[in-house]
C-alpha cells in the first residue's frame, strides 16, 4: 500500500511538471500554428540558464527563478519573432515551419552540448530532508514542483479563460476574424510564445533539482507534451492538463513494473496511436469534414 501511494504521488508530481511544459506547447500549438519542436531546446536552456545563475546555492531561489522566466520568454520570442514569423509571412507551408522548428532545436541544444558538455548536471537543493506524511515520503524539490506547477498552471488557465485573455483566444479560434476586428495577430502570437517559453524554462529549472538534466533531454518531454495536448483535445485547456497528468501515470508506471527504458517506448507507442485515431494528424488545421 505504502509503495502505491508513493507511486500516485510522484506520479502527480511528475504530470503536473509536464502540464507546465505541455500548457506552453499547447499555446505555441494554438496560436504560431507550428508544431514546436523547439520548446524542448527552451526546457533544456531554462534548465541550464538555473544551473547558470542558482549555482551551488541551495534551495529554489526567487531571482534564480525570475532570471529563468525572462530567459525562456526571450529566446522563445526571438524564435517566433526571427523564423516563425517571417515563415509565416512567406506562406510556408506547416511543413516548412516543422522542419525549421527541428533545425531551433538542434542548434540551441548542440550549442549547449558545446557549452556544458553531454554530461547529465543536477542543481544542488539544500540540506532539507525528506519528510513523511504517513507512509508517502515527500522530498523538498517535489514540494517546490508541486507548488511551483499548480501555481503556474492556476495562473495561465485564469490569464487565458480571462478578459485579458481574449485577444489569446481570438487567435487560436479565428485569426483572420481577430485580425479584422483589429487584433494585432503577430503581436498576440508574440506574446503566447514568450510564455510558452516562460513555461518551458520553469519546466526545466523544476526538473534539474529533482532528476537534473543532459542537453538531449528536451525531445521526449516535448514529445510527451505533445500527446498531452493532442490526447485532451487541441482547443481545450484543462483537457491538456489532465492528460499530461494522465500520461505521466502511465510512464511511471511502465518504468516501475517494466523499466526505465520501456517509458519513451510507451510514450512513442500512445503517440502512434493517437496519430492513428487523428487521422488529419498533428500538422493540419481546419480541414473540411470530408478530409479528417
Amino acid at each position: 500500500m505504502g509503495i502505491a501511494l508513493q507511486l500516485l504521488f510522484n506520479s502527480l508530481v511528475t504530470g503536473l511538471v509536464l502540464a507546465v511544459m505541455a500548457v506552453g506547447f499547447h499555446l505555441a500549438f494554438r496560436t504560431a500554428k507550428v508544431f514546436h519542436l523547439a520548446h524542448g531546446a527552451v526546457f533544456v536552456a531554462g534548465a541550464y540558464l538555473y544551473l547558470l545563475v542558482r549555482g551551488d546555492t541551495s534551495g529554489m531561489g526567487v531571482p534564480a527563478l525570475l532570471t529563468v522566466l525572462a530567459g525562456g520568454a526571450l529566446l522563445a520570442w526571438l524564435m517566433q519573432v526571427l523564423v516563425y514569423r517571417p515563415l509565416e509571412r512567406r506562406k510556408a507551408g506547416q511543413e516548412i515551419s516543422l522542419i525549421a522548428s527541428m533545425g531551433l532545436y538542434l542548434l540551441v541544444v548542440e550549442g549547449l552540448a558545446l557549452a556544458f558538455g553531454n554530461q547529465a548536471r543536477m542543481a544542488f537543493f539544500g540540506d532539507a530532508l525528506p519528510f513523511s506524511l504517513g507512509a508517502l515520503v515527500v522530498a523538498p524539490a517535489q514540494t517546490t514542483q508541486l507548488v511551483a506547477a499548480v501555481l503556474a498552471l492556476l495562473l495561465v488557465v485564469r490569464l487565458l479563460h480571462g478578459e485579458r485573455g481574449l485577444p489569446f483566444r481570438a487567435v487560436m479560434s479565428q485569426p483572420t476574424v481577430a485580425t479584422v476586428l483589429g487584433v494585432d495577430a503577430a503581436r498576440v502570437r508574440a506574446r503566447a510564445m514568450a510564455l510558452s517559453g516562460m513555461l518551458a524554462a520553469l519546466a526545466g529549472a523544476l526538473v534539474v533539482i529533482d532528476t537534473g538534466i543532459h542537453p538531449h533531454a528536451g525531445l521526449g518531454i516535448t514529445l510527451s507534451a505533445a500527446v498531452a495536448v493532442i490526447l485532451g483535445g487541441a482547443r481545450s485547456l484543462p483537457g491538456t492538463i489532465a492528460a499530461a497528468i494522465a500520461l505521466a501515470f502511465v510512464q511511471t508506471g511502465t518504468e516501475w513494473f517494466l523499466g526505465a527504458p520501456w517509458k519513451e517506448g510507451i510514450t512513442f507507442l500512445i503517440l502512434i496511436l493517437v496519430l492513428l485515431w487523428k487521422t488529419e494528424g498533428i500538422v493540419a488545421f481546419d480541414l473540411r469534414p470530408e478530409e479528417r
